[in-house]
């Protein structure tokens, strides 16, 4: 008999998980997950660090368009205010070492799903795997960015000469929100989906669009965050070398990928479920599909133009087709 009298048998079954158990709300997820990873989460921070000095060469040149003139004629504050933005967009992220940032958002993504990842390989993997778009990416970036900064202090300047100018320089703040927002979804896309760097553009522009009003309020909240942290020169400095980058890639992971599995991955699952093509993605079946079914235009299920995607893994969720494998 196993046990004393049929207590203490620990080879019982237990009652184990309900199945009608409901599922736990998107912040207390985010925050366990934030407190099991905490350690790894700024492991990935410092090797994205590392690997993003060149990108930080990119940055400071990026201000000098967007800040022709002197900041300030105190040293200390002309340095300070270039390093808020250069960490501004390497958190967000908007402009970074693109192999470096495939690699985080890889692990930070399977953080944000409650997935394991190692934290060397797979940071290693991906940004290999994804090197040559991640290049692609990073330079269009830094282009778009260089034209937008040239265009916002020219119609800054010339508010004053120009009635039309404030119109012009609405339509350049537009594009920079525009622009950030698509960053939610570009890198996301890039190491979950088998696309080109110009369908991830088109589809992160098209999510923009579609989410806007959830896009800017997440944009704000990170914003007010990121400025909090940097309120102390000093500590937001360490911050971002050690955690804050990982921290918002975590966030913004757990923002943008239920709009990516609600608009691409169930879409090509029941596409590719249609014509019987589905395996299931843990069983380590090459599946994938073209043709994904088109996004909604807005929440009630009209059809946009998402473009195809095709992808094959051996470690996602079932009947997912990520880029993974």
């Amino acid at each position: 008999m196993a046990g004393l009298f049929g207590f203490f048998d620990y080879t019982k079954p237990g009652p184990g998980v309900p199945k009608d158990l409901p599922p736990k709300p998107k912040p207390v997820v985010f925050f366990e997950v934030l407190q099991r990873k905490f350690w790894k989460i700024i492991q990935v921070n410092m090797l994205y660090t590392l690997f993003n000095l060149p990108a930080l060469l990119f940055l400071f040149v990026g201000t000098q368009f967007l800040f022709p003139r002197p900041i300030s004629e105190d040293p200390e504050t002309a340095v300070y205010i270039p390093l808020i933005i250069v960490g501004f967009f390497m958190c967000f992220p908007i402009l970074c070492f693109g192999p470096a940032q495939a690699g985080m958002t890889y692990i930070l993504r399977n953080y944000s799903r409650e997935e394991h990842a190692f934290v060397w390989s797979d940071f290693k993997e991906h940004a290999l795997k994804n090197a040559k778009e991640g290049i692609a990416i990073c330079l269009v970036d830094f282009a778009v960015f260089c034209l937008l900064a040239i265009a916002l202090n020219f119609y800054w300047q010339a508010l004053g000469q120009y009635s039309w100018a404030v119109i012009a320089l609405g339509v350049v703040i537009l594009a920079c929100v525009m622009f950030a927002m698509m960053h939610l979804y570009i890198y996301p896309m890039l190491v979950t989906f088998k696309i080109t760097v110009k369908q991830i553009y088109k589809n992160a522009l098209i999510f923009s669009v579609l989410k806007f009003l959830p896009n800017l309020g997440f944009l704000l909240i990170l914003a007010a965050i990121y400025l909090a942290a940097m309120l102390n020169q000093f500590i937001g400095i360490v911050l971002i070398l050690i955690i804050l980058c990982g921290v918002f890639g975590l966030i913004i992971n757990s923002f943008s990928y239920p709009t990516l599995k609600k608009y691409m991955i169930d879409r090509l699952d029941s596409d590719a479920g249609s014509d019987g093509a589905v395996a299931d993605a843990r069983d380590g079946a090459d599946a994938s599909a073209s043709d994904v079914a088109d996004a909604s235009a807005s929440d009630g299920g009209d059809a946009s133009d998402v473009a195809d995607a095709s992808a094959s893994d051996d470690g996602a969720g079932a009947g997912e087709r990520p880029n993974d494998g």
